[in-house]
């Protein structure tokens, strides 16, 4: 087989793994902003404010769901504008932020939580997460609520 060959082959064994994977975020996209105006990146904000009590500094934020500051601090102003956390000035350094998860962002991350879960046992790559779907029942939903 030639190296264009095994390149191409190649090529195709991944896009058949990457696909379903990449509709189902779509799918999990779609049910997040139609039932809660909330997108993926905005969950996991959420998630993990919620698994940490009090305040946590924006740039702990940013590190932990590996996006960019400015795109944190949009989903922050966003998800402040609609009472699912709070923002507060660094008492260390009143340049920098910090933020906390409100109880409308507790009911927010546990409703869409439920729809995450919903999508992931219904749709069609449903066997590629059941174990683990069975196996942490209370995992997701109710972690840090």
């Amino acid at each position: 087989m030639s190296t264009h060959d095994q390149a191409f082959q190649a090529l195709q064994k991944w896009r058949a793994f990457v696909k379903p994977i990449e509709q189902l975020n779509a799918t999990i996209e779609s049910e997040l902003s139609t039932r809660h105006a909330l997108c993926i990146s905005g969950y996991e904000v959420l998630h993990f404010l919620a698994t940490h009590r009090g305040k946590t500094a924006l740039t702990e934020v940013c590190k932990h769901i590996d996006r960019s500051q400015p795109r944190v601090s949009r989903l922050i102003s966003q998800l402040e504008d609609r009472g699912m956390l709070d923002r507060y000035r660094a008492d260390a350094d009143g340049r920098a932020y910090q933020v906390a998860i409100t109880r409308k962002g507790r009911r927010v991350l546990q409703a869409s939580a439920v729809t995450i879960l919903n999508v992931l046992r219904t749709s069609d790559q449903s066997w590629l997460w059941e174990a683990t779907l069975e196996s942490d029942e209370e995992g997701p939903v109710n972690a840090g609520v």
